[in-house]
This record gives structure tokens, sequence and C-alpha cells, in this order.
């Protein structure tokens, strides 16, 4: 305009018609010199508007601007203002360092949509309470110590009188007598037993309340791991980190075989009293009458057929020599009749042939050089075939999309742990992880944990922070009940 002498042009013929005009005599209204700052240029802009609007050659004056700073100063002043909407403003001329940057920008937007995108959020089921209670038994006192050994001395009392009754006859005859139990016996269980007895039992009570604590309810925090991308993230790893005064805790699943017991009460029960040396009853019953006991060997013959054994004359007594020859003879006797010794005879052939299968079996062993098993495999009836065809242990195949603990041990304890996998697929469902949170002793914590997850083909790892405060408080109670 300047250049070619104008003083307006239009912007824009209709709705509405815009004109750009060049009003070089329009000064601040001397007005508001009091109310606005001349030396600012909003207020000057302000200033002209307010001596427009008092000229009867316009007949609307507007403010028009983007601060709300300007808009509420002419508001102030009873003037009109338009806010400028953003869709009349011009795209910014770029410099070639923003072009530049810009560039860089579509560049990495590009690269990364060929990665995985992972998605880390926090699924625990419930709330965690900020509240725990732990309960924790006391000891018992000396007195109730005292008390409770003063009424096992009377439910179980020492046994101090050791002397046997005299001797006695029934009278049918039986004699009964009685033995005292010897000095030893009875020095070692007035001595020694009983009084090991009660000092166990002292000692037990001392340490009733160990291995009681009812400890309070797991506080957990499960994380949900999704990769929403379109690619799958390669050599995953996932690590937790405890920040603060608490620790973290995997439970351990059902394929895994823990050889630890967990602690249980240091004392279930007390022991038993020792039992005292009791006197020997000895009871001698009265003698029986002798009977005699004679065989007519002529009425015996006639009874059996002229078929007289050895064992049917009554004369042997059960082991002797004699008797054992009366049973032999009779055993062998009925052998011979039912004829096994017969079958015997024609089974020799087969017999044979066994012993040759045996000798085959051990030439075998002999050639294949596994003679030296015999210290480590025991003899069974079965063939030593069995032993040969036997597979070796196959380990479980690794699952590449599986997660696999990484040197975090379970049932314990720790600062940091982590799962790693070969692939984790894209556009798949949600793995959940369960940490569980070991609180200190007592007190109020303040904790959080770290989650970050790393991949071979993620650019930058993605991280996660679970922060909350609790309040652990101990409370200390037992009962013993009798």
């Amino acid at each position: 305009m300047l250049e070619n002498g104008l003083t307006e042009t239009i912007i824009r013929e209709a709705g509405p018609r815009v004109i750009l005009r060049t009003m070089v005599h329009a000064r601040p209204d001397p007005d508001q010199a009091d109310m606005l700052d001349y030396d600012l240029a909003d207020d000057r802009i302000v200033g002209v508007v307010s001596a427009l609007s008092n000229s009867d050659g316009y007949a609307s004056v507007s403010v028009m601007t983007d601060d709300g700073g300007v808009a509420m100063t002419a508001s102030g002043l009873g003037l009109r203002f338009q806010l400028i909407n953003e869709s009349w403003k011009r795209e910014a001329v770029l410099s070639d360092k923003d072009k530049q940057i810009a560039d860089l920008k579509k560049d990495i937007a590009a690269y990364r949509a060929h990665e995985p995108i992972i998605e880390v959020d926090d699924a625990t089921d419930a709330e965690v309470s900020a509240h725990v209670v732990r309960r924790v038994p006391t000891a018992l006192t000396r007195k109730d110590i005292d008390a409770i050994i003063q009424r096992l001395e009377l439910t179980h009392p020492k046994v101090t009188n050791f002397s046997a009754p005299e001797s006695s006859v029934d009278e049918d005859g039986t004699q009964i007598s009685y033995i005292a139990p010897n000095s030893e016996d009875v020095s070692t269980y007035t001595d020694s037993a009983y009084p090991d007895w009660i000092a166990k039992c002292r000692t037990d009570l001392e340490r009733l309340h160990v291995g009681r604590e009812q400890n309070e309810k797991p506080v957990t925090v499960t994380f949900a791991l999704k990769n929403a991308g379109t690619r799958p993230a390669s050599k995953l790893r996932i690590s937790f980190e405890a920040l603060g005064e608490i620790l973290l805790l995997r439970r351990a699943s059902a394929d895994e075989d823990l050889d630890r017991s967990e602690d249980g009460p240091a004392v279930t029960r007390l022991p038993k009293p020792p039992a005292a040396p009791q006197v020997q009853r000895i009871v001698k019953p009265p003698p029986k009458p002798q009977t005699s006991r004679t065989t007519d060997i002529a009425e015996l013959a006639r009874s059996t057929g002229s078929r007289l054994r050895v064992g049917d004359l009554g004369l042997t007594i059960p082991g002797s020599a004699l008797g054992s020859l009366a049973g032999a003879n009779s055993v062998l006797g009925d052998l011979h009749q039912s004829g096994v010794f017969g079958e015997l005879a024609r089974s020799q052939s087969a017999i044979q042939e066994a012993l040759g299968f045996h000798r085959q079996h051990e030439n075998l062993r002999d050639q294949m050089g596994l003679s030296h098993l015999d210290a480590i495999v025991p003899h069974t009836t079965h063939d030593f075939s069995d032993i040969l065809v036997k597979r070796p242990f196959v380990p479980p195949k690794h699952d590449p999309e599986g997660f696999y603990f990484d040197d975090w041990e379970p049932e314990i304890a720790v600062k940091s742990g982590a799962l790693t996998c070969d692939l984790f697929r894209h556009q798949g469902t949600e793995e959940f992880f369960v940490v569980e949170v070991v609180l200190p002793h007592e007190g109020d914590v303040s904790g959080a944990i770290f989650c970050r997850v790393q991949a071979e083909n993620l650019t930058k790892p993605r991280f996660w922070i679970r922060r909350w405060r609790h309040q652990c408080t101990t409370r200390q109670n037992f009962f013993v009940v009798f």
C-alpha cells in the first residue's frame, strides 16, 4: 500500500466485507489518559478505539485481539471488543532450523511406527488398604510359667514309693511274688528323668510364643502389560524395583518344587512325663498233674491196614530228630503218591532250555560291558532289556512366547526382580503380573514400585510408577488355653 500510494485495500469483498485502511492521524483519547498508560502499545490501541468510538464518522469500532488482558481493559472502559479466532490466523513461517526439526520428527515417527507399542497399566482389583494390622503374641511371664509348672507337678506327681508288697498264695495254689525296681533305675528317674522333664516343660513354655505371629493380609499390586503396536516385541524384559522401605515378593507357582518348609510354631505340645520304674509282679500257676499215655501197637496196625508210620506210634517229641524224620517220611510219601516227582523228571528238558537262555543272557551282558551295573541296578525278575529301552530325561521345551523369571527366587523378599520373554506378540491379550509388597515390622511406610519395560526393538524403555503410603500397626495378643 505504501509503495503504490494506497490508503486502503480490500481484504474480503463480502461475508463480511473487510477493508484494511491506514489512519496515520488517529490519536489516543486524551480523556482516558488517567486510566490508560499510553507508553504501552496495548493501551495506546485501546485509547485510539476510544477516540474513534466518540467520533461521528464511525458507526461501530471494536478492539480485535487474541490477548485476554487487552479485551478486559477495553471492556472496563465500555468499549466493544472482538476476540480473534484461531482459524483466522495464518500459519507461522518456519525458519530453516524449524523445518529441519519438523522433518526429523516425521522421520522418527515413521521409524517408531514399526516398533511395538508397550502399554503398562495398574490392574489392581481394589484399592489397597492404607492400614494393616499385624498380630504378634507376647511371651508368658515368669509368674504364669511357675503357675503352669505347679499344675503339671500336681497332675503328674513324681513317684517316690518303690517298695514291693509281700508275696502271697491264692486258694488254687497260684503263687504271686513281687520284685522291686533296681536302685539304678530309681536313681535315673528321680535324679534325671523327672527333673529334666520339668526343665523341658519350662523351656517350652518360655518359647511358646515363637512362630505364632499372625501377619497382615498380603498387599499385592497387579500390573497389566500389553503390546498395542503392529510389531511383536523381541527379547522383552519387564523389571520391578521397590523404592523406599518396602520389599517385593513373588509367590511360587504350582510347578515350582521348593525344598523349604514353612516355619511353624516352635512348640506345639508339651512333652509327656517320664514313666516311673514299676514293681514287677510275678504269677506262678500251680503245677498240672502228669498223665501217662500208652499205645497198643497191634490195634494201631489193624486200623491202618498194616501201613504203620513212625508218627503214628506217638513216640516222637516235637523238635527231636525222630520227630523230624517222621514228618519227612509222611511228606515224601504224599508227594510220591501225587506224582510230583514224575512231572519233575518230564520237565527236565524245559529246565535245561531255561538254563541255556540264562547263559546266553550273561554272555550278552559281558560283551556289552554292562556287568558293572550289578552294583547300581538291583537284580529283578524282569529282562535286562527293560533298562536298555528306557529313554533319558528330557527337560520341558522352552516356550518363546512365555514369561520366565530372571534370577528371581520365589518366597524371598527382594528389592528388585524381573521377567523375560523372547517374543511378546502384538495385538494380543494382556499379561498380568502380581507383585506382593512386604512391609516393615510396624510404623508408617512410604514406598513405590518402579516398573520398567525394555525390548530389543524398542528405542526407548517404558516406565510406570505406583506410589502409596501405608500405616502398619503391631497389636499384641496371646491366649493360653488348658
